[in-house]
């Protein structure tokens, strides 16, 4: 894979970003359009299906819920775990080290507890992910290709986007889906029965980004690494909304 012009510095700099303008998105979105003071208790559902569950009569809540873990999560996430940190360590460590760690993180991103809220927080919520992640991909997309000077080939973009290409990806994409998928979506299921009271996503999704770093080392195009996330969240997302109605 093709050694990135960017460091430890510029790395540093873009993962603050991130932070830094998701958790202001989601604080604006809460003053603004959330309820204040609700008693939250804890849960292991993911902000999304809890959402599902409370709104899935509301087209409203099922745009905001779609747009933000099958559209927008799957690009921000892939830029910033498969380009920046992967593209990243690759030039420090062997590939599979590499893949391995930054899967170990973003496995440990989705762990935590989590508290059950009200439909309008969860919108709230997730719309300030949302834009937050829009705008850290801006920020991100310039600070690369003006600061660094950075060539699309190097975030993962190289080839042209023509038709075929893209045909190419989206095929790429549902074979690795359909001969990996099953078995992290069967895990989480299997652990969801034998642990209901602990959250278990860090082990499938540690496996899911071992996945798509092997992917990303392989191709070191972006697409389908973002094609592959959006088929495991809209599958996820279909199914959810299946067993709430």
């Amino acid at each position: 894979m093709k050694e990135v012009p960017w460091n430890g510095k510029d790395v540093c700099i873009l993962y603050a970003a991130w932070l830094f303008l998701s958790i202001s998105g989601v604080v604006l979105a809460l003053a603004l359009l959330g309820k204040p003071g609700e008693k939250h208790t804890a849960t292991t559902e993911h902000l999304v299906f809890q959402l599902i569950q409370q709104g899935w009569k509301e087209p409203s809540v099922l745009f905001i819920a779609l747009v933000s873990s099958v559209i927008v999560a799957p690009f921000a996430e892939e830029f910033l775990f498969r380009s920046i940190f992967q593209g990243y360590l690759t030039k420090k460590w062997s590939a599979a080290l590499s893949v391995f760690t930054v899967s170990a993180v973003f496995g440990l991103m989705h762990a935590g507890s989590r508290t059950s809220q009200t439909a309008e927080n969860l919108s709230a919520v997730l719309t300030g992910m949302s834009v937050g992640n829009l705008l850290f991909l801006c920020f991100a997309l310039l600070y690369l290709f003006f600061i660094v000077k950075a060539t699309p080939q190097d975030i993962g973009f190289g080839c042209r986007w023509t038709k075929k290409q893209f045909a190419a990806d989206t095929f790429l994409a549902l074979e690795v889906f359909c001969c990996c998928c099953p078995f992290i979506l069967t895990l989480t299921a299997v652990l969801r029965l034998m642990f209901p009271n602990t959250v278990i996503d860090p082990i499938p999704l540690f496996l899911f980004s071992l996945v798509l770093g092997m992917l990303y080392q392989k191709t070191h195009r972006l697409l389908p690494c973002i094609l592959l996330h959006t088929f495991l969240n809209g599958f996820s997302f279909t199914v959810a909304l299946i067993f709430c109605r």
